[in-house]
């Protein structure tokens, strides 16, 4: 029996492999212990991932994808000029990984895949999908990542999980987080409950490259070059500062490498530790959050999976909060791929477990762009929210972008669960405006009928300026008397995504309620706030979210509307923009 087990990660990807009653062993994946996520689409339409593409990305950062399982939801990505299938990219990568474990031990007999615990079915879909693209022709199993990692947790030595008791898992890899609290029930490993946030290494590696800028003129190149030259030292730098960062955590101080005629940097662990201490607080926030909710009672421990996790001080902040001491394993970014191959052992759920048919794998290939839309090519208005405003000031070499997405699709009704279906669009124009939306039906239900009766509506998210971890946001203007208004929705797979925005805000309520229509519910309420292009000026909104509040929107006048009154907004919202 061979067994192959693959994590596959936003910023990397690790396999293991078992063959009979062996030890497990992790694959060499192009001479690594693992493989970068990332795809790059050559001028020929072949996929080349890990190093490979990022190197290539240096020369041609446009056909260049860092993070593919963070676009499962978006159907397709644009490389070049050519529009590829997400579920291409992810195939790409599989079928790297497939190819050496024939290589090192025949054909697998059973192939287990992690994913996020949120992930609906559509997500999952796309990963069976991948799996069959990449050529695999046995049974495949889907297994969630904290279930895994609590399948490595439970082979460690004098680790006994005593009934009753539960495990909180702490994943924070390159671009993302994942928390979950997982309890072994009649069935199997259940998730009581689960969370995240878009912080990962890369945000980490930030900070350190933010630390390091100063006032010459040679930052300006590293952080937008030009010529291949430029992205090569860009490169470089960034490479240089994730080793230092990687450094830290074993050494109590290490030097920087500067591209000439910057001089060299030194930097002490204490140092680096001040310059991340907020965004590991927030991360131990959400580990926090999640226990909150799930109410586990006794824990047998905090697993800490991820390359990230190898930070002391996210180790020490954890014991701070929680009074326990988490444990890391030397090696926390394959604890995923071991701990799926130990779980494999176990009958899984039926839901999770699928023959893949036994068809021909043919290459992925790119297709060509669906025509857009008829939606009128008009510039997101000026707005004061921070949703459409404030970027990402990084160095702009791709593989430090993270186009962050979120996970579970939006499947599941909340409110009061209502399967009732939206009204349809009263016009070709709403219709129209409706594709802006996608497939994310959630949202659509909290923007109808304000986008029936907006005005127009342009695409409000991109890869600089979302930094939400947002699956959509459309933003559109609409017209009360001589009055331009704007609204802005958007939505998350947790409530991350809506309180950062709320966080920005930074509002002040002034009073509050209800609302159900589009068989959701949930809340409103009147705000107001201070633009962040008008210091010392306050205006009116209305704020309001689903229950489950993983879709929200915000409704305020525009820059030109000064004059327009708190009850007024809301008079306006309750009879244009209120779902019914």
């Amino acid at each position: 029996m061979r067994t192959l087990a693959v994590d596959l990660g936003t910023s990397n990807t690790v396999a293991a492999l078992r063959i009979g009653s062996s030890e497990p062993r992790l694959l060499r994946l192009s001479g690594e212990q693992t493989l970068s996520s990332a795809v790059w689409l050559d001028r020929n339409g072949q996929l080349v991932v890990g190093r490979d593409a990022e190197r290539q990305a240096r020369l041609d950062a446009a056909r260049f994808e860092p993070t593919p399982k963070l676009r499962v939801g978006e159907g397709q990505v644009l490389l070049g000029n050519q529009a590829v299938p997400v579920v291409n990219l992810l195939a790409a990568l599989l079928g790297q990984v497939l190819a050496e474990a024939r290589r090192e031990g025949g054909e697998p007999d059973q192939f287990v895949l992690t994913h996020p615990a949120a992930w609906g079915k559509s997500r999952r879909d796309v990963l069976m999908e991948a799996t069959r693209l990449a050529g695999v022709r046995c049974p495949v199993r889907l297994m969630p990542e904290p279930v895994a990692a609590a399948g490595r947790f439970v082979t460690l030595p004098d680790v006994r999980l005593q009934p009753g008791q539960a495990l909180a898992v702490l994943d924070v890899g390159g671009g993302t987080t994942d928390v979950a609290v997982v309890k072994q029930g009649p069935g199997g490993w259940e998730v009581l409950a689960d969370g995240g946030t878009d912080i990962g290494g890369r945000d980490l590696d930030f900070e350190l490259l933010r630390h390091l800028r100063t006032g010459d003129p040679l930052w300006t190149e590293l952080e937008r070059p030009a010529t291949p030259a430029a992205r090569r030292v860009a490169r470089t730098l960034a490479e240089d500062v994730r080793a230092a960062k990687e450094a830290l955590s074993r050494y109590a101080h290490t030097d920087i490498p500067m591209p000439p005629p910057l001089p060299d940097a030194h930097l002490t662990r204490g140092e680096f530790e001040t310059l991340v201490r907020p965004l590991l607080t927030k991360v131990v926030d959400v580990l926090s959050e999640v226990l909150g909710r799930a109410r586990p009672g006794p824990l047998a421990g905090v697993f800490l999976v991820g390359g990230c996790t190898r930070v002391p001080l996210l180790a020490s902040l954890v014991t701070e909060r929680t009074g326990l001491q988490p444990i890391v394993l030397e090696s926390p970014e394959c604890t995923v791929a071991l701990g799926a191959l130990a779980e494999a052992r176990q009958p899984p759920p039926s839901q999770e477990t699928t023959v893949v048919q036994r068809r021909p794998w043919t290459p992925p290939q790119p297709i060509q762009p669906p025509p857009p839309p008829p939606v009128p090519p008009v510039a997101p208005k000026k707005n004061w929210l921070p949703v459409a405003v404030i970027g990402l000031v990084v160095v702009a070499v791709a593989t430090l972008v993270v186009v962050l997405t979120a996970q579970s699709g939006g499947e599941t009704p909340t409110g009061n669960g209502s399967t009732t279906a939206v009204p349809a669009a009263p016009d070709s124009a709403a219709a129209d405006r409706r594709k802006l939306f996608g497939a994310d039906e959630e949202l659509l239900r909290l923007a109808v009928p304000a986008i029936d009766n907006a005005d127009r509506c342009v695409n409000a998210k991109g890869s600089l300026t979302d930094k939400y971890s947002s699956r959509t946001q459309v933003q559109c203007t609409m017209v009360n008397g001589n009055k331009e208004l704007i609204i802005e929705f958007m939505s998350g797979d947790s409530r991350t995504s809506c309180n950062k925005a709320v966080e920005d805000i930074d509002f002040k309520s002034q009073k509050s309620g209800t609302w159900t229509g589009n068989g959701r519910s949930g809340r409103w309420k009147d705000i107001t706030f201070t633009p962040v292009d008008l210091p010392g000026q306050t205006v009116p909104g209305v704020y309001y979210e689903t229950d489950a509040g993983t879709a929200c929107a915000v409704l305020n006048p525009s820059a030109e509307a000064t004059s327009v009154t708190g009850a007024g907004l809301h008079e306006f919202w309750a009879k244009s923009a209120q779902p019914h």
